[in-house]
């Protein structure tokens, strides 16, 4: 194209967005009207109007016959007669995506909604590309201006609906999916991505109604009776659960994650050979199933199976046709959990040479010889190698916390502080970081220190009240410690939890359907709402300024404590408030005891930092307390030496 005609050309376009509008009538009027003294140019843009029209039908053509090279050629030439040409830029976008070059496809997308910033075709393939990745919160921006433009578009809203449960966005899923179920009403993908949202929000009988409004519609459909027992497992009703299972066992035969699914039901039953067995039917389908396989040990180790702990790893490590990075990594965690520190530094070691300077490879290698504290010189190598990952990946909440921890232990506060401060925009909410910033604000002095960990102000201690038809508190708790006694059924203390010398459940506790437990529910949910209330308003502090007094129970488990038995100082990474409810204690906890043999302790960290540990404040509870603390306090308890075991029931709680 001649300058001259190009000039023509951008002047055409501020009156025809698109070349389909240019095709109506009243557009070439409106064009004729413009160009009325310059006949030739009008001619010269129409005839380049008509080519530009063949070859993007020809790029689009060959886009549906998978021909991504010939997209790819076609679209050059007309951006090189026409450049930005935003149709051009589109399809090219999507070509470039399917040619594996990912970065090239998405600046093409930005290129051309700069273009044409009002084509909601472009912002939901666009968007729809960002959720295949998992970058959940910019696909729901997109979704949100393809539908200012298409308000009726199903597809961008249960897209976005889809985009929002996976960003843990639920009100807006729901908002979502209810409105694609509206327009498409028929469409059983969008009532069971509903009932997934439902589920992912702890509204169970919704989730389950949308399941069962599908199996009303298709008695046979996989997906909403596999969808109904996860969700009937993790209300904690296992039979159930395994009753739906049984239902599709046929159609889930060579399915890793239905197997997977059934195992952990069959896990939560205590029926243990079942559940191993399934769990290694799901690896067999799927030998990189890296869930199957920590299950599948997490079990064995809970039931004293040590003899085969680790052994799915080493049977079907040999048999891949590549080596997995995933499944590598995660056997050196389960080695980590086991303190066999030696043989996870040689399987690092290893699978650098295998795949490379990995970053998250060098990590573990570094947080290994935190553990050894070899070679002689391990501080230093320890500090290079977490820099060199936060270098790698500047965004790495965890790399950043773990060098922090690093300049902790050596006293270089300004430099921690540095990380976790950029941390903290990262993840404003990482209960992590705040627990680290606050260990750096005391050692330096920053008042922030006292502000943030206010112990007399946020940590409080109440106590539940009884259901009026027992007889007393005691008489309550002996039903809840009775009823809980039947769920502590591992032998070993969990791999990977802050447990020592005791057992810890498993599953969300308080959704089990039984009736003295729910009663522990409302009664825990009463002292909640109580504990909330009194906080004081801060909107500038990190606990604080998130007390919506609304809240949801996340998690919660029972921890039964032995002769000796304890907790490691720990966070709640998970949770924005914490609070373990005492049902029983030994005899030997005593507000008295000058050992505070059982007693909650709250400041000391798990860094062993020596002199500059501080217990800041320690409680004796008794039997019917709850004791509420910010999740990102430094907490653990000191062991002690009875007969009688020490038991409560903990949980996290998140504001809404």
């Amino acid at each position: 194209m001649h300058r001259y005609d190009h000039d023509v050309y951008v002047k055409l376009k501020e009156h025809v967005k698109t070349v389909r509008y240019f095709a109506s009538s009243q557009a070439f009027i409106e064009l004729c009207s413009i160009f009325i003294n310059n006949a030739l140019s009008v001619i010269i843009v129409v005839n380049h109007m008509a080519q530009l029209a063949t070859l993007l039908q020809q790029a689009s053509q060959n886009f549906q016959q998978n021909n991504f090279s010939g997209v790819e050629t076609i679209c050059q030439k007309i951006l090189a007669t026409i450049p930005n040409q935003p149709d051009a830029l589109h399809i090219l976008a999507m070509a470039k995506l399917r040619l594996g070059s990912v970065k090239s496809g998405e600046q093409l997308f930005e290129q051309a909604i700069k273009v044409q910033s009002n084509n909601p075709s472009l912002y939901f393939n666009y968007a729809n590309h960002l959720l295949s990745k998992g970058q959940f919160n910019k696909a729901v921006e997109l979704y949100r201006k393809c539908l200012q433009l298409q308000p009726q578009n199903a597809n961008a809203h249960y897209n976005l609906g889809l985009a929002a449960t996976n960003a843990e966005d639920y009100n807006l899923a729901l908002q979502h999916l209810q409105q694609a179920k509206k327009l498409q009403p028929k469409n059983l993908n969008i009532a069971i991505a509903l009932g997934n949202a439902y589920k992912r929000n702890s509204d169970f009988d919704n989730a389950i109604d949308q399941f069962d409004q599908v199996i009303n519609e298709q008695a046979d459909n996989f997906q909403a009776w596999f969808n109904k027992g996860s969700t009937l497992r993790t209300k904690g009703e296992p039979d159930a659960a395994l009753a739906c299972y049984q239902k599709i066992k046929k159609q889930g035969a060579q399915s890793a994650e239905f197997h997977f699914n059934l195992g952990c039901a069959y896990y939560d039953l205590n029926q243990i050979d079942q559940a191993s067995q399934s769990l290694q039917k799901a690896i067999e389908i799927h030998p990189e199933y890296v869930l199957a396989h920590e299950t599948l040990n997490k079990l064995k180790w809970e039931t004293a199976e040590t003899e085969s702990f680790n052994e799915s790893y080493l049977k079907v490590t040999p048999t891949l046709s590549a080596p997995s990075l995933p499944l590598t990594y995660s056997f050196i965690s389960q080695l980590l959990f086991t303190k066999q520190y030696e043989q996870a530094i040689a399987e690092t070691n290893r699978a650098l040479k295998t795949f490379g300077n990995v970053p998250s490879l060098t990590h573990v290698l570094a947080t290994l010889h935190t553990y050894t504290k070899t070679p002689e010189n391990w501080r230093e190598k320890c500090l290079f190698w977490f820099q060199s990952c936060v270098n790698s990946e500047p965004d790495n909440t965890r790399f950043r916390i773990d060098l922090a921890n690093q300049y902790i232990a050596v006293h270089e506060y300004k430099k921690a502080l540095a990380h976790l401060d950029i941390a903290a925009k990262l993840e404003p909410n990482n209960q992590e970081v705040w627990a680290y910033l606050g260990i750096c604000w005391r050692l330096t002095g920053d008042e922030r220190g006292a502000w943030l960990n206010n112990y007399q102000t946020l940590v409080k201690k109440h106590r539940i009240v009884a259901p009026a038809h027992y007889d007393n508190l005691e008489h309550f708790l002996n039903e809840v410690k009775t009823c809980l006694n039947q769920l502590h059924l591992a032998e070993k203390s969990p791999l990977d939890q802050s447990v020592r010398m005791g057992s810890q459940t498993t599953g969300h506790l308080l959704l089990k359907p039984i009736k003295v437990i729910q009663e522990l529910n409302l009664a825990i949910r009463e002292q909640t709402q109580a504990y909330l209330q009194a906080l004081p308003v801060d909107t500038t502090h990190p606990f604080l300024s998130r007390n919506h007094r609304t809240f949801k129970i996340e998690g919660s488990w029972s921890v039964n404590l032995r002769d000796q038995g304890f907790h490691t100082n720990h966070i709640h990474p998970h949770g924005w408030l914490s609070a373990p409810v005492y049902i029983s204690i030994p005899q030997i906890m005593s507000a008295q005891d000058p050992e505070q043999q059982g007693w909650i302790k709250f400041g000391e960290t798990s860094l062993d930092m020596g002199e500059n540990e501080e217990v800041a404040m320690s409680l004796c509870p008794t039997a019917g307390d709850i004791v509420f603390f910010p999740s990102y306090m430094w907490h653990g308890t000191f062991p002690f030496a009875a007969s009688q075991s020490r038991m409560t029931t903990a949980l996290d709680i998140q504001p809404v």
